[in-house]
């Protein structure tokens, strides 16, 4: 595993994920929009993190 970034105050990221074994489970639906949603809000209110824009796109 590699090690962690370096996150600076004040810079801008582009962050990009694959889902685990390349699966279909970003499907489009209410519910995981909402679960997305939710764990991005969490996350960047733990860590104080400014979300500016995110696109969930589905590998099919």
């Amino acid at each position: 595993m590699t090690l962690p970034r370096q996150v600076l105050e004040g810079a801008t990221y582009l962050v990009t994920r694959r889902c685990s074994e390349r699966r279909f489970f970003l499907r489009p639906s209410k519910d995981t929009d909402a679960i997305f949603r939710y764990v991005l809000a969490v996350a960047a209110n733990r860590y104080g993190i400014q979300v500016h824009a995110y696109c969930v796109l589905s590998n099919q």
